[in-house]
């Protein structure tokens, strides 16, 4: 009976001091998601975990949202970014079902500020994002964002974007980008597709582009981004001010790029660019494989000169150097398109760190060469 008795008062007491557990981690949760108190204490935590510093100069609202923050800075080596204000509404109650809907994320005011490196950091991975649980972002937007470096020359400004709009949703492995629109002083930008954040990051993105220059006409232009992050498909068309067709692979675009493609333009003049540019209206089709500074191409290109009329060049030609530049002409055969006459050249082109030095050498031959180049009957012609 004893045993009894005992038994009772251990489930008893035991039923208790659950329930009271099960008490205060409700009354916590209740504190940390439900009041700014619990908030403020979260942030608190949250920046002493993260590496670098985290401060906030004015907190509203409970962790369920809505939340707003103002004065949000933050720094780490290399790099800083403030944020006049943060709105976070979202349903956490969400994570239950392992998925976080994020129904609006604002920031307004954003600037961001890096500290270039001396020291060579290795090549690392990119790293793979998989948090386990969905994410749905219905509504986000940036506003007033600027990047900027802390070595800037004197006088050389931020980089500026004026909004970014975002809707996206991540199932499983897969985040599919909704709609991104970015908007600034010098491109627009709208893409929608897939990305998926692991391994070399394999995307199938649609982008459709708009670019304004100082003293050029606008180009505008669409196409797709297919492959990984590590072997890029680019396929774009320029719409204006006249059409190009570009199908090019990049190969590690974010270390050392090199790149692989061709280029063709049924109807191209350069005046359509730019005012002061020649007017020569033609056509042309390129191929070109290398790096930024050391690159091989070879191609034709047909346009009318105003003093020669049609003409034609088919070539070969590699790129190198930095500072300064130098073009070897391996083959560039010239033809007035309608007329017997040819050129041949080859050799180097140089120009100096600040290309107003020019030298070529080579040589150059031709056949069937006339004076008048057209129409009368020609008052001179070469022997060959």
């Amino acid at each position: 009976m004893k045993n009894r008795r005992r038994l009772r008062k251990i489930l008893l007491w035991s039923s208790v001091g659950l329930l009271t557990l099960v008490l205060l981690l409700g009354l916590s949760v209740w504190f940390l998601a439900g009041t700014q108190g619990g908030t403020e204490f979260l942030f608190t935590r949250l920046g002493a975990l993260m590496p670098g510093s985290l401060e906030v100069a004015e907190l509203r609202g409970p962790l369920r949202g809505p939340l707003d923050i103002r004065g949000l800075k933050y720094e780490r080596e290399g790099f800083s970014m403030n944020i006049e204000r943060v709105q976070l509404e979202w349903r956490l109650r969400e994570l239950a079902d392992r998925q976080l809907d994020i129904q609006r994320l604002y920031a307004d005011g954003v600037r961001i500020v890096t500290t270039p490196s001396e020291e060579q950091k290795e090549r690392s991975a990119l790293p793979d994002l998989n948090l386990r649980f969905n994410i749905i972002v219905r509504d986000a937007r940036v506003r007033d964002l600027s990047f900027a470096s802390s070595a800037a020359e004197p006088g050389e400004k931020p980089f500026v974007i004026d909004s970014i709009d975002l809707a996206t949703t991540a199932m499983g492995g897969d985040v599919r980008v909704d709609s991104l629109a970015v908007r600034s002083p010098t491109f627009d930008a709208d893409v929608n597709g897939k990305v998926r954040p692991q391994g070399d990051y394999p995307v199938d993105l649609n982008v459709r582009w708009a670019l304004r220059l100082p003293d050029m006409a606008p180009l505008s232009g669409a196409g797709k981004l297919t492959g990984t992050l590590e072997d890029l498909q680019v396929s774009q068309s320029l719409r204006e001010p006249f059409d190009v067709q570009a199908d090019l692979r990049l190969i590690e675009p974010l270390y050392e790029l090199r790149f692989a493609g061709t280029i063709s333009a049924p109807r191209f003049n350069p005046r359509l660019i730019k005012p002061d540019l020649p007017d020569i209206p033609g056509e042309a089709r390129i191929t070109a494989e290398g790096t930024i500074t050391n690159f091989t191409a070879k191609g034709n290109v047909r346009g009318t000169l105003p003093e020669t009329g049609p003409v034609s060049a088919d070539f070969q030609a590699s790129r190198a150097g930095e500072t300064g530049e130098q073009w070897l002409i391996q083959r560039a055969d010239i033809a007035l398109v309608g007329t017997p006459t040819r050129l041949t050249a080859q050799g180097t082109v140089t120009t100096g760190d600040t290309g107003e030095e020019v030298r070529f050498d080579g040589e150059a031959s031709w056949r069937n060469l006339a004076w008048p180049l057209r129409g009368a009957q020609p008052m001179v012609v070469s022997r060959q």
